[in-house]
């Protein structure tokens, strides 16, 4: 019994540092930018936000006052064009008429955590089936 539980551990711990080492390799990232509109705006920023959102699936489009904010997450070459792509779209779609664009750096996601832990799962399930015990069958005998 204790060799069992051993072997559970073991595929255990093998799961987590597998899942922490996944989540270290293969972070994935947030980029975000930020778009002011001047005073004389032609629309107003909840409605661009309205006209653009429906169109670039996976990027946060926000609007605070004059202010429209963009996020994405992924992979920092998808996250990033995609951002451009709704950021330019928002831009077109206000005839050109922007006060300032504010850049955003790329910063990694390190999602190690919940990696790990579904490494931790993926060892825990398939090791506890050696803890329990095999059952007996009974064949009749004629």
């Amino acid at each position: 019994m204790l060799k069992r539980f051993a072997l559970v551990v073991l595929l255990g711990l093998l799961g987590l540092a597998a899942g922490f080492t996944y989540g270290v390799l293969f972070p994935s990232f947030g980029v975000g930018d930020a778009l002011v509109l001047p005073a004389d705006s032609p629309r107003s920023a909840m409605d661009l936000v309205t006209v653009t959102r429906g169109d670039h699936p996976g990027v946060l489009i926000t609007s605070h006052g004059r202010i429209i904010s963009f996020s994405a997450t992924g992979s920092l070459g998808d996250a990033d064009r995609a951002v451009a792509l709704a950021n330019q779209a928002v831009v077109a779609a206000n005839n050109g008429k922007v006060k300032a664009i504010l850049r955003g750096l790329p910063a990694p996601l390190y999602q190690t955590s919940r990696y790990a832990l579904t490494g931790l799962l993926a060892g825990l399930v398939p090791a506890l089936g050696f803890l329990v015990p095999r059952r007996r069958r009974v064949t009749s005998t004629a």
